[in-house]
């Protein structure tokens, strides 16, 4: 059985955040957010026992009744579970069975496709942890860690043998996938479904409405002059950028006037004859790669360029046009969505669609100097 590294704990939790981090919210949610973290990301596995309470506060400097606070809240989650006579173990998410206590008719599961350093701190999480809260719920978070297998096995599971009343879920799973939950979803078992859209299947989603947002983008640029756009994206995740692709070309006069480029992380290649030619990225990563790409190339020009963003990312400081969309919205009205199936509503299933807002690029005399 592994043993639990106070050391490792005490020295992450001063790195999340600093100082300052602490002094914004109370010392149990800190420890909370730290611990919940550590064992969905797998530093802490499945089975280790921490230290009894005693020891524990003691190693962080705290009574022991504000641990006591944020193991109880981590336990409502299902990560710990307490034995009067053995002490306390964790229980990671993404197992194929899920058995977690707590009240059926309050426990809500959200399965993200991942978890990061980042996740509890991020703005779609607090949204959906803060409406559950107001709604008297809790939740059960768990992490697909990047797996459509994995995601589709937990929640096929619950489904059959439910012990939450409902779930969310960051959606990395295929059609056949959700074509099969939703054969063997009980009727009124609210399942919603965020950030992927799958044509043909009825079911309850909110999505961004990446289609709207690029074809925003395409009609800004063909407004400025410019007859021809590139898109640029991962050769893997092409199955996600239908919807980007199809808005861009609604903005254009012919579909010839796009050009796709997709590359592959580690290869290099040329964009010297995009020099006039906007690149629309598709997300944060393909934009670090054009500019990576331009670096190496040591060029001077700045050629237009525009992604699709959350207020969460962290955006290179040079001149970019953006869409901004919220993810605290999409939060809001996961859980509100959810809600409103608990309490009854039979009608179709819905899609809720979230816009981006346009950041228009600003260009200072300090960029150009840079380049």
């Amino acid at each position: 059985m592994a043993e639990f590294d106070i050391e490792k704990f005490t020295h992450k939790l001063q790195l999340t955040g600093g100082s300052d981090y602490l002094s914004r919210m109370p010392l149990y949610e800190c420890i909370r957010r730290t611990l919940q973290e550590m064992i969905v990301s797998g530093e802490i596995p499945d089975g280790c026992q921490l230290p009894s309470d005693k020891l524990f506060a003691k190693a962080l400097g705290i009574n022991h009744i504000t641990l006591g606070k944020a193991l109880n809240e981590i336990r409502k989650c299902g990560l710990l579970i307490r034995n009067r006579s053995k002490g306390t173990f964790v229980h990671s998410p993404g197992q194929t069975e899920i058995s977690i206590p707590g009240t059926k008719e309050k426990l809500v599961s959200v399965i993200f496709d991942d978890a990061t350093h980042g996740t509890f701190q991020s703005e779609l999480f607090v949204a959906i942890h803060n409406a559950l809260v107001a709604n008297k719920l809790e939740m059960l978070f768990s992490s697909s860690t990047g797996c459509p297998d994995t995601q589709f096995t937990v929640i096929r599971s619950m489904l059959l043998n439910p012990n939450c009343c409902g779930c969310i879920v960051w959606s990395i799973m295929n059609d056949n996938q959700v074509r099969e939950l939703m054969r063997i979803k009980p009727k009124n078992f609210p399942l919603i479904i965020l950030d992927k859209d799958y044509p043909g299947i009825a079911y309850d989603s909110v999505l961004y409405d990446v289609f709207d947002a690029a074809r925003k983008i395409g009609s800004y640029y063909v407004d400025q002059g410019y007859h021809k756009l590139a898109f640029v994206g991962a050769d893997d995740r092409k199955e996600f950028m239908g919807q980007r692709i199809a808005g861009l070309r609604s903005a254009l006069r012919s579909t010839d006037s796009l050009e796709l480029i997709y590359y592959e992380e580690g290869k290099t290649i040329s964009l010297d004859k995009y020099e006039n030619i906007p690149l629309i990225t598709t997300n944060l990563k393909a934009l670090n790669w054009v500019y990576q790409i331009r670096k190496n190339a040591k060029s001077r020009s700045l050629m237009p360029v525009a992604t699709f963003a959350t207020r969460n990312d962290l955006l290179p400081s040079l001149p970019v046009m953006k869409v901004i969309f919220s993810s605290e919205e999409m939060g809001c009205k996961s859980v509100e969505l959810l809600i409103a199936r608990m309490h009854g509503d039979q009608s179709d299933y819905r899609k809720h669609l979230i816009k981006g807002v346009i950041h228009e690029p600003v260009l200072s005399t300090e960029l150009v100097t840079k380049e």
